[in-house]
């Protein structure tokens, strides 16, 4: 595991030899087309399709808006994936603020972040997939 320092102190331009920096696998994250309300409104279950690097550990974050009228119901959730190398389907549950969810359309945006044990370094592939 390289610390800070070995990072500041890395020449600007590569000399012959040197590791270069280390490269991601693709990453990708995909909302289902249809979430499961749950607890009466108070969430909802979204499933989520996750690929990430085997041995990785990924990072699902999912919020989601629906327009009720003249008020707007809400919500967060998040869980952890063990990365296996392959499109997994995950359910996060979404718990409803600011109003109970209802059966109909909702946006949905979901964000991945993965992280390798071996650098404990978060790659650059925060991805926002929204369904109206």
């Amino acid at each position: 595991m390289r610390s800070e320092a070995d990072w500041l102190a890395a020449p600007a331009l590569p000399a012959v030899g040197d590791h270069s920096p280390p490269t991601f696998a693709p990453h990708d994250i995909e909302v289902g087309d249809e979430a499961t309300v749950i607890a009466k409104g108070a969430g909802v279950i979204v499933p989520v399709e996750v690929t990430c690097e085997a041995g990785a550990t990924g990072f699902v974050n999912v919020q989601i808006t629906q327009s009720r009228g003249r008020h707007v119901a809400n919500g967060f959730g998040f869980t952890q994936v063990d990365c296996e190398g392959t499109t997994q389907t995950v359910d996060v549950v979404v718990t409803a603020q600011g109003g109970a969810f209802k059966r109909g359309p909702a946006l949905a945006e979901a964000h991945l972040t993965v992280c390798t044990e071996d650098d404990f370094f978060f790659s650059p592939c925060d991805l926002t997939v929204a369904r109206p």
